[in-house]
């Protein structure tokens, strides 16, 4: 047996397809939220390390782990931690600019607001900051749907992104440290076309090209915004 631990996963990198992904849970909720206008302010520290990792990756971190416990008998089982490695890492700082960035260029087509984001690095000016540009704004849009007799959403749906907020807020808040030296030997073990269609070593990622497929597939995906409309959702984001 064995034990593989993963950080938060994003989309994909390459494989099936490059920036697939089926919900906006962790790491990509965040994008998603500033996308769309919603998310206007976050609590963490920027300077942090972004442990996450794309999820095809970590699959085939796994599927690599049972090959080897299958060929080879340990007498304690191995710990795979499977986290950015420590040679070619970025920060949440990083994560956040790439994506509002490349969000820029495929604005999604129904965002609420512009695009506008703000990190914090306290608990207090998270919740004095939240009420100013979350609650009240969506207590002006809730009343402004109770007049022309519509259901009124936007404090329900702020009530969700508050706590996938707390959520969040414990690995944006905190810098950890993990040894990921088995992950780095099993990694070595694979030779010729394993190496190509099984690799895992995050040593190679290019966190740019991540970024950039990550914000194609959650707009297309998880928001369902069709590619064709991103030249009138430019325009609509400039305006």
């Amino acid at each position: 047996s064995t034990i593989v631990i993963s950080s938060p996963v994003i989309t994909t990198y390459k494989e099936p397809i490059s920036g697939w992904i089926d919900n906006m849970y962790g790491p990509c909720g965040i994008i998603v939220g500033i996308g769309s206008g919603v998310l206007r302010v976050f609590s963490g520290k920027v300077d942090n390390k972004a442990n996450i990792v794309p999820v095809d990756l970590s699959v085939n971190a796994l599927l690599a782990s049972a090959w080897d416990i299958a060929r080879k008998t340990y007498d304690t089982p191995p710990i795979y931690n499977y986290v950015p490695d420590a040679d070619n890492m970025v920060t949440w700082k990083e994560y956040m600019e790439y994506g509002f960035e490349y969000g820029c260029n495929i604005p999604m087509r129904k965002s609420i607001w512009y695009p506008r984001f703000t990190i914090v690095p306290w608990r207090w000016q998270f919740v004095i900051l939240s009420f100013l540009y979350h609650t009240v704004p969506a207590m002006f849009m809730d009343l402004s749907m109770i007049v022309v007799g519509k259901k009124p959403r936007m404090l329900k749906i702020y009530r969700k992104i508050h706590k996938f907020c707390s959520v969040m807020e414990y690995f944006s808040s905190n810098d950890f440290k993990f040894d990921n030296d088995n992950v780095r030997a099993l990694s070595e073990k694979l030779e010729g076309a394993d190496k190509q269609i099984f690799g895992f070593d995050m040593r190679h990622l290019d966190w740019k090209e991540l970024f950039r497929v990550s914000l194609v597939g959650l707009r297309l995906y998880v928001v369902k915004d069709d590619p064709r409309s991103v030249p009138e959702s430019i325009k609509r984001h400039e305006r």
